[in-house]
């Protein structure tokens, strides 16, 4: 995609660059727009646009094809065209609507609302105006999504972490971590305070096998005490002798409560490493 990003204009690449982070907001990455759609070069156009933002996109000229399709893989939505005409376009709004939970879209012209109204009495939400247009498009199909349960929060203190974003932030402000060391910190905070093993941490972090895990870990250890003491905090990690390492309740603000919050987790980019405003279903992990 960043090849294709330098074709645009500085202000097409900021649009694009904010449909691709609109969509991954809200949807599940391995699911696909079903686009229904007799215009083939329509379909290529707006499938190129599509693509170069991020969403897995399939086209069919065919309706039947489409509802042979929808069984095989993980769907978003499903966009009809107008173009497939009003007997076709009734018929397949009807079948998937009753084999199916998806949202079904209608993509009319503002000159067809008889083509499309027993479409719509049939549940279709005449909701995408032709010609298409990419960031309208995602915006309109990520409204009427189900909103994504918010992430599992993991907080010690003033620490909080969330895997499923390898994410870390210390007093709501991002904490740079490599992979490894995101993994290793992940497991410290898992023991909330308890002191792990160097094999826990190791087995935690690593899925093959290296020549020298101990002097790994003990890099890696290194690495996130600096990254830390950079933010003000010294001995965050203390050393267990003949055991391994835990982090300290007191560097930390003191060991966590077992508790739900109510605010909304929101994912942090790795580039501008943002606060997040809020944190949700935050598991607090007592010692």
């Amino acid at each position: 995609m960043s090849g294709e990003l330098h074709e645009l204009s500085p202000t097409e690449r900021i649009s694009v660059r904010s449909d691709v982070r609109t969509w991954r907001a809200r949807s599940d990455a391995s699911e696909v727009l079903i686009l229904v759609e007799p215009d083939i070069a329509e379909a290529d156009r707006i499938g190129r646009e599509l693509t170069q933002r991020g969403v897995r996109f399939l086209n069919f000229v065919s309706p039947w094809r489409a509802l042979a399709h929808l069984g095989s893989e993980s769907s978003a939505v499903v966009v009809v065209s107008s173009g497939l005409g009003q007997g076709p376009l009734e018929v397949i709004v009807e079948a998937v609507r009753a084999e199916t939970s998806l949202p079904v879209l209608i993509a009319y012209r503002p000159d067809e609302t008889d083509v499309i109204g027993p479409a719509v009495a049939a549940g279709g939400r005449p909701l995408i105006i032709h010609p298409y247009e990419a960031s309208d498009m995602i915006r309109i199909v990520c409204e009427v999504l189900p909103a994504p349960a918010p992430p599992a929060c993991v907080e010690f203190g003033r620490l909080s972490l969330v895997p499923e974003w390898q994410d870390a932030q210390l007093d709501e402000k991002g904490i740079d971590l490599s992979p490894l060391e995101f993994h290793v910190l992940s497991e410290l905070v898992r023991r909330a305070g308890r002191a792990a093993s160097k094999e826990a941490l190791i087995a935690a972090a690593w899925s093959g096998t290296s020549p020298d895990p101990n002097a790994l870990l003990a890099a890696a250890i290194k690495r996130i005490r600096h990254k830390f003491m950079a933010r003000g905090v010294c001995e965050a990690i203390e050393t267990v002798r003949g055991v391994g390492y835990r982090l300290s309740a007191a560097a930390l603000g003191g060991a966590p409560q077992m508790g739900v919050s109510h605010g909304v987790a929101t994912p942090i980019s790795p580039m501008s490493r943002s606060t997040r405003a809020e944190m949700s279903s935050t598991i607090r992990r007592t010692s």
